[in-house]
């Protein structure tokens, strides 16, 4: 996909890294003109974020509500202002490759968390994280059969990857539900992209790769 190919009520997300840190910002789409895609600010505690800064990496999630996302590796993003008033402006080499939830890759976790309703809130039930995907989670509810998440329930999960040292706080939605000898077994997809995970999870990829000898193939869903 071109930036010219995005619909105007596409949600555009970015993440923003450099070295450990990073940042995902939300927001809408302004207008296109001359290769360039106008959004409406980002903004971080109702400032407008500064993309200013060296040896800064931008990815672009573009999202539309039933319709598959589209990812730009790489983007630039800039401030410009048109008749008083301020856009960001993103601008990129690159095309937007189709993400398809066959093609998602999964990677063992084995860590442990909490989950809890997303709507109705109650008391955060322990957990032990299976496995994460650019599009879903699953994660097992130990020595309890009872099917205490049905499916269509939105999910809040919660989790420190310690190997990676990175934090995890998602939504799902559960789509399946499966009794196994050491507990019962919930599979989730993501109520929204989430474009941390998806570096999360190649990162995780290569250092299994890496450590285990594995090929990425073998964590293909």
């Amino acid at each position: 996909m071109k930036l010219s190919e995005i619909a105007p009520d596409s949600i555009i997300n970015v993440l923003v890294s450099k070295e450990d840190s990073s940042i995902s910002l939300t927001t809408t789409m302004a207008f296109y003109d001359e290769d360039i895609l106008f959004v409406n600010p980002f903004l971080y505690e109702d400032n407008i974020v500064s993309f200013d800064v060296p040896d800064l990496n931008v990815e672009m999630m573009v999202v539309r509500e039933n319709e598959v996302p589209y990812y730009w590796k790489r983007v630039h993003v800039g401030i410009m202002k048109i008749d008083g008033n301020t856009y960001h402006a993103i601008s990129s080499r690159h095309a937007g490759v189709r993400l398809n939830r066959r093609n998602s890759f999964r990677v063992f976790v084995g860590e442990e968390g909490s989950a809890q309703f997303q709507l109705r809130g109650g008391d955060k039930l322990p957990i032990l994280v299976k496995d994460i995907s650019a599009t879903g989670i699953g994660f097992l509810v130990q020595g309890d059969d009872d099917e205490y998440f049905q499916p269509g329930d939105q999910v809040h999960i919660n989790y420190i990857d310690k190997e990676e040292r990175f934090g995890i706080d998602v939504v799902g939605r559960v789509v399946r539900s499966t009794s196994t000898e050491k507990g019962r077994l919930y599979g989730c997809s993501f109520s929204k992209v989430y474009p941390q995970i998806n570096k999360y999870v190649t990162d995780k990829q290569i250092h299994k790769k890496k450590s285990k000898g594995l090929p990425a193939f073998m964590d293909k869903k």
